[in-house]
């Protein structure tokens, strides 16, 4: 059983673009991750104006989707394959 202080997190958003819900995710990964915890953000199509601001120890993976009706599928196949505790996602069509 993994230690239950250290678990994996995990965000997922659309991009990492230029809006609030964006800027949260990448200011709480990054923190989180600068604090010890291994931190993912999935993000549906790679880019955006948040990305070079994140911590270096925050994984950041470009699922490559441009529908959110599409996602659950690949979701669940890096959730179980990177053996993630705890998604969080920041905005509702997620």
């Amino acid at each position: 059983m993994r230690d239950p202080t250290n678990r994996h997190l995990c965000f997922i958003l659309p991009s990492l673009g230029s809006g609030g819900a964006e800027r949260a995710v990448a200011n709480l990964s990054s923190s989180l991750a600068d604090r010890g915890h291994r931190v993912t953000v999935l993000v549906l199509r790679g880019g955006g104006a948040y990305e070079a601001t994140m911590s270096p120890r925050v994984t950041v993976v470009n699922l490559g989707i441009g529908n959110a009706r599409r996602v659950m599928p690949r979701l669940a196949r890096e959730v179980r394959e990177r053996q993630i505790d705890i998604v969080f996602s920041a905005l509702f069509h997620l």
